[in-house]
């Protein structure tokens, strides 16, 4: 898909975690970048969002770019995108793979200031 109306986003991927003497012991992170459309989130596609994150601010990316999201990582975090200077979690995802203009939509939560 073209680049054009996507913006230069740059973000995070986690490698899986371990508990170490009862502690999590986050994974190490590595510098992700993409070409996204980003924009507002819908009211209806809030609703794939858990209730306490449906209050948090959110986008919609549209993108080439496979992503981790929340319900795929097992041991690591989800990836983080940062988006005007603000960090986002990648939580949802839903592959459009038509052969037409392949891509993929995911949404993002703004994360708390105790998980960035």
């Amino acid at each position: 898909m073209s680049k054009l109306f996507r913006k230069k986003l740059h973000g995070q991927r986690f490698t899986a975690g371990t508990w170490a003497f009862g502690k999590w012991v986050e994974g190490t992170p590595a510098a992700i970048d993409l070409y996204a459309s980003v924009q507002p989130t819908t009211p209806h596609d809030l609703l794939f969002l858990e209730i306490g994150r449906r209050e948090r601010k959110s986008y919609t990316l549209f993108t080439d770019t496979k992503l981790l999201c929340l319900a795929e990582t097992g041991d690591a975090n989800p990836d983080r995108i940062t988006i005007d200077d603000l960090p986002f979690e990648v939580i949802v995802e839903a592959p459009w793979q038509n052969n037409v203009i392949s891509h993929y939509k995911y949404i993002t939560s703004r994360m708390k200031a105790i998980e960035s």
